[in-house]
Order: C-alpha cells, then structure tokens, then sequence
C-alpha cells in the first residue's frame, strides 16, 4: 500500500524531481584565486554556463544553486548575454535570481571596460576645456571682429563649444563604480508584475 510505482512521475518539488534538473559539470574547473572575465562575445553557450557557475560562486552561492541558475541560459552567446537587457534577463532566469546574475554579469563588463580606459575622466576633462577654450575664442571673435560673417561664425562656434563643452566637462565627473551602474540599470528597467503568488 505504501510502495510507490517505479513507472510512476516524480511530483514537482519532490527530491527526486530536484534531480531531473538539467545541472551539467563545467567544462574547466573553478578556481577561486583565478581572475574572472566576461565571456567573449563569441563565447558559446556552454561557455557561457561555465561563466554563470563561477560568477555566481563568487557571490556566495552554493555549487547546486549556481548550476541550476546556468541551466536556465539555453542557446544565447556571449554577445546576447552583454547585450540582453534587465528585462530579458529576468525572463531568463526568473525574478527571484535575475536581480543578482544581471549586476554580477553587467558589473564585471563595466569593471573590464574601464580597466580598458584607466584615462576617460582626465581626457574628458582635457576634451571639455579645449572645447570651452574654443567657445571663448569664438565669443572673443564675435565681440572684436568686424566682419559680419566672421561675427557670425565666432558667436556659433562660441555656443556650441560652450554646449558641448560643459556637457563633456559634467561628464568626466560621471560615477563609474560598476556595481553602482548596474544597479540603476536594475532599478530602471525592472519591470513590477502584478503579484501571482510568486516573487515579482
């Protein structure tokens, strides 16, 4: 009476439903003091995976859970996985775990890309004030030079090297912490779905 079927289905939930989840064994091992890059964007979806376990180790999470949160990047490449946004991501890989693969993912492309460009703010900050220098001297043109149209042409590239200038120069001051890039990139693009029992 209290013997189950062989033939019978695991119900969902039930340990023996835990092990039909599609978990793989990554191709190279994980090695905690190695360094971690961001998949190629020609990475294949298996590398990819590979990815996902060691990006999610490295945050704390256990081996099992890791996995699983890769099983669930099927077919994409590493192109689709810088590219894909907030909302993807969350279609992907579900509310409850979306939140933390999209900063772990996304923070360490912003953290490669500004290892590529250690000088942005300081050649933003040269770029703003040649601009801003241009701007004056077309103003100092404007003002001195008798000419109609070198008056003209003084007065337009005064307004827009001012623009831009001051544009550039805000913008060397621009934060640039990775995980803080993500995190507004979640919390704008973070779409809230009316509650159906689950994690929203």
């Amino acid at each position: 009476m209290g013997r189950t079927d062989e033939n019978e289905e695991p119900h969902a939930g039930s340990p023996e439903s835990e092990e039909m989840l599609p978990l793989y064994d990554e191709s190279t091992p994980f090695t905690a003091s190695e360094e971690l890059k961001a998949p190629d964007p020609k990475a294949t979806p298996d590398e990819v995976r590979d990815y996902l376990v060691q990006a999610m180790q490295r945050r704390g999470v256990g081996i099992d859970h890791a996995r699983r949160i890769a099983a669930c990047w099927t077919i994409g490449n590493g192109q689709e996985l810088r590219a894909y946004p907030v909302q993807m991501y969350r279609d992907i890989f579900g509310a409850g775990d979306a939140w933390v693969v999209y900063k772990a993912v996304k923070g360490q492309i912003y953290r490669e890309e500004n290892e590529k460009d250690p000088n942005y703010r300081l050649g933003m900050l040269c770029f703003s004030l040649a601009l801003l220098a241009l701007a004056a001297g077309g103003a100092a043109i404007g003002v001195f030079v008798a000419s109609v149209v070198l008056e003209t042409i003084g007065w337009v590239v005064a307004l827009f090297g001012g623009i831009f200038g001051v544009v550039a120069f805000f913008a060397s001051f621009e934060d640039r912490n990775p995980d803080k890039k993500a995190e507004s990139e979640l919390k704008a693009g973070w779409v809230m779905t009316p509650a159906s029992g689950g994690n929203s």
